[in-house]
């Protein structure tokens, strides 16, 4: 059995910090375009769609102001 490692997951967390960087510093005019490298299909599809609707949940809440 593989061990899934951490990187996925550190991964996400560093792309949310990074967006709520940007967010809180309100200087940002232009929308800012993400891109996630996940995976989508295979054997950790799973995991992939976990990782997205996670990134997607973050995204939707910073677009709405929340923290």
């Amino acid at each position: 059995m593989r061990k899934l490692t951490a990187w996925p997951c550190a991964f996400v967390c560093l792309a949310m910090a990074v967006l709520a960087t940007v967010a809180a510093a309100g200087q940002e005019t232009a929308p800012l375009k993400v891109g996630v490298v996940l995976p989508l299909t295979g054997a950790y599809q799973k995991f992939g769609e976990i990782q997205k609707n996670a990134f997607l949940m973050g995204t939707n809440t910073m677009e709405r102001g929340q923290k």
